[in-house]
């Protein structure tokens, strides 16, 4: 109940009614004399008293009560509530999955969640948080995936966990193509790749570097072979980009499909080569075939990971 109003109209008391309006009299000067009386003004009628007694108070009810919402309307929105809680409450729970941005082993499992579409939250770590990984897995590892209580790490057993889940659909990742030899790839271009993109990184505003000591405890934790300086391999980028530019013309008859290494779609061998060629994308001066870049293009599409060649340096 709203405060009490008071002013004229409020209560039965005579005390609280208007004044009745009295219409101010201008006196002429009378012609008739001494004795003769002079008109007084009539009062106004009675309807208009109770009038004016009557609009102080339903102004002051407006004031005072809220108008109400009618039934129908209040209804369809009591309704909509109960629905929006009751699809919550039976809607599946939703992962989250813990990454370094960079990590291509992060990426297998990022691949796995959009190729089925699985809708996730996802949580970047600083590159230095050892704490936060360690109460969930106890080291400083990722991917990290958890479930509700369920919580694992390693990324071909989250790609597999959730690749064969039925509650997101039937299984779509097929197995390797052993003729492919992805793995032998990637470990003849891994010595240049390095040397390429570690000292980058660092450099690079990624989600885990944003603090300085991120970036230090990435160089402490990634040296390189000698010459181990980062400064000294990004003085050897030119003879680099040489080398693996010369491995990369290699990929046009590796990948069958502008969508997939193997035809017939998404496979382990994507779910090992896509990770790695996505990295190098953030290598500036790095020649991609036609066939490679609509490659990843398509894949970094359908697993929704952005690739690096805006921010290539």
């Amino acid at each position: 109940v709203g405060p009490r109003f008071q002013g004229p109209g409020l209560g039965s008391s005579a005390r609280h009614r208007p004044p009745l309006i009295r219409q101010e009299q201008r006196r002429e000067p009378s012609s008739q004399g001494p004795g003769s009386r002079v008109q007084r003004p009539r009062p106004p009628p009675p309807m208009l008293r109770v009038a004016c007694m009557l609009l102080p108070l339903a102004a002051a009810r407006a004031l005072v009560a809220p108008r109400a919402v009618g039934g129908t309307a209040a209804a369809v929105a009591r309704s909509g509530a109960r629905g929006a809680s009751a699809a919550a409450a039976d809607a599946p729970p939703m992962p989250t999955l813990y990454v370094y941005d960079h990590c291509p082993f992060a990426a297998r499992a990022r691949m796995a969640l959009g190729l089925k579409n699985v809708k996730h939250h996802l949580h970047f770590f600083s590159n230095d948080d050892v704490e936060t990984p360690t109460a969930l897995v106890g080291k400083k590892i990722v991917p990290i995936f958890q479930l509700g209580d369920e919580v694992m790490a390693e990324s071909l057993d989250i790609v597999k966990r959730v690749d064969e889940d039925p509650a997101y659909g039937p299984p779509l990742i097929k197995p390797r193509n052993p003729a492919k030899d992805v793995a032998g790839w990637i470990d003849k271009a891994k010595p240049a790749f390095r040397r390429l993109q570690r000292p980058r990184l660092p450099l690079t505003p990624l989600a885990e570097f944003q603090f300085q000591r991120a970036r230090d405890a990435y160089v402490k934790n990634h040296p390189l072979p000698e010459p181990s300086s980062y400064e000294e391999n990004l003085a050897m980028t030119p003879q680099l980009l040489e080398e693996l530019n010369s491995y990369l013309l290699e990929l046009d008859v590796i990948i069958d499909t502008e969508t997939s290494v193997n035809e017939g779609g998404p496979s382990y061998d994507d779910i090992e080569l896509f990770p790695q060629l996505r990295g190098m994308t953030l290598i500036k001066g790095l020649t991609f075939t036609d066939k490679t870049v609509k490659y990843l293009e398509a894949m970094s599409a359908a697993t929704d990971i952005p690739l690096y060649f805006r921010i290539a340096h």
